[in-house]
């Protein structure tokens, strides 16, 4: 068996088969190459588990709380299996920021976007409303001109904004990190009314490039007001995508805050 990152990955997550398993592990005896391969994915899964947990069980802002309760079905209900529509922003905005730290991602993903270039999204024909616009442009990119940028750009993570052009959309972001070219990425999730994504973003030049965005439909409050939902973490699609691009350790705060000041350079 020739091995592969995707095989790598596998067996670090247990979903190969006993006999690949082994075969696996006594390649992986017998290359030291192979043998710090799995060292570094390891440290990479270490690194988004940390990152994740930073913002894991964390209790909701008020606000958003409040946003939730008058979302339709959205407590105390499965959530509806209907893909979440991705569309671009229409309009700019400013941001408002909630200052409590709290846990923001997905039930279980309906739609997949993958895109280890400039990449597209998968848009489902349904018309678009303002209650499930999620994010970004049709290409992939994100723009200066898009309500997203500012976000990317600036925005520390585990602190999530309200984008005030539908006031009830919020972006999480919720880790930083560098990849082997020494590209500066993001992952992030946007939650609105029905439904919601996360996603990783690189920066490029002037803008950002998506990588991934895993959409979902429904959203869902704890009876305790905590937010328990799948993470980043669990989610096998982001996690990958984190770890074949990450490089080291997710920036702490004041590294993050460092580039973000020298522009991402």
């Amino acid at each position: 068996m020739k091995i592969t990152d995707e095989i790598l990955t596998a067996y670090l997550d247990g979903e190969l088969a006993v006999d690949d398993i082994a075969d696996v592990a006594r390649q992986i005896d017998c290359s030291p190459e192979l043998a710090r391969r799995i060292k570094d994915l390891r440290r990479n899964d270490a690194s988004v588990a940390q990152a994740y947990q930073a913002i894991d069980s964390k209790p909701m802002p008020a606000g958003i709380l409040d946003m939730l309760d008058k979302f339709p079905q959205s407590q105390g209900k499965e959530p509806v299996e209907d893909v979440a529509t991705v569309l671009p922003f229409k309009e700019k905005s400013t941001i408002r920021t909630q200052a409590p730290i709290w846990q923001m991602a997905m039930a279980a993903s309906v739609m997949l976007f993958v895109g280890l270039g400039a990449g597209r999204y998968l848009v489902p024909p349904e018309p678009a409303s303002a209650d499930n616009i999620l994010a970004q442009q049709n290409t992939g990119m994100i723009g200066p001109e898009n309500n997203l940028f500012a976000v990317l750009e600036s925005q520390p993570s585990a602190v999530p904004v309200t984008l005030a052009a539908s006031g009830d959309t919020v972006v999480l972001p919720s880790m930083t990190f560098k990849t082997g070219d020494n590209r500066y990425c993001r992952a992030y999730s946007v939650t609105g009314r029905k439904s919601s994504s996360q996603n990783v973003a690189c920066r490029v030049e002037n803008a950002w490039v998506v990588k991934i965005s895993v959409g979902s439909a429904g959203t869902s409050v704890s009876q305790d007001g905590l937010y328990q939902t799948a993470s980043g973490e669990d989610n096998p699609a982001v996690t990958s995508v984190i770890r074949n691009l990450i490089k080291g350790d997710a920036l702490d705060a004041d590294d993050e805050q460092k580039v973000m000041k020298q522009n991402w350079r």
